[in-house]
């Protein structure tokens, strides 16, 4: 695959055309290249990647960016800096797939392959128990008379000695 794109990508730096218009390829080959890749690894834009996925993308997209800084060098002074705008927008793909947050909720585990619902049921644990505390009158009588509490203890401390 590396291979293919790296042919395209040369073509278009051979193309008579002007910057803009080449520099405007090479990031739609990049662009259609990560789709790919995350598509046959299976990052959807709606899911966290698992870190199999993750570490293959990051895997593909260095490899990727380094053939293309060779490329770089190689090439000819006119088409070095559309081998740059390439290997950037690369560098920028790669940087936005290790902000993804991984999602190993049993990922080693084959029982739980193919739940997506598992961190949302976590979740919804949470918020009933928050729910639930939020319900019990006391605990909030309790804050209220902790906040009174501190209130006075400030305004003792902030009062001018010989009040």
């Amino acid at each position: 695959m590396n291979v293919a794109f790296l042919t395209r990508l040369s073509r278009i730096a051979d193309e008579a055309a002007p910057d803009a218009a080449q520099a405007a390829g090479a990031t739609a080959l990049v662009d259609a290249y990560r789709h790919q890749l995350f598509g046959r690894l299976g990052i959807g834009s709606s899911r966290r990647p698992t870190r199999l996925a993750k570490d293959g993308a990051r895997n593909a997209l260095d490899d990727l960016r380094l053939k293309v800084l060779r490329a770089e060098l190689d090439a000819p002074a006119s088409a070095a800096t559309l081998y740059t705008v390439a290997r950037q927008r690369i560098e920028m793909a790669r940087r936005a797939l290790e902000l993804c947050i991984a999602d190993d909720h049993g990922a080693d585990l084959p029982e739980f392959a193919g739940r997506d619902d598992t961190a949302r049921r976590d979740d919804a644990r949470l918020l009933a128990g928050m729910r639930g505390r939020l319900r019990d009158r006391r605990a909030i009588l309790t804050s209220w008379e902790a906040i009174r509490q501190s209130r006075d203890l400030l305004a003792r401390c902030a009062a001018p000695p010989g009040d």
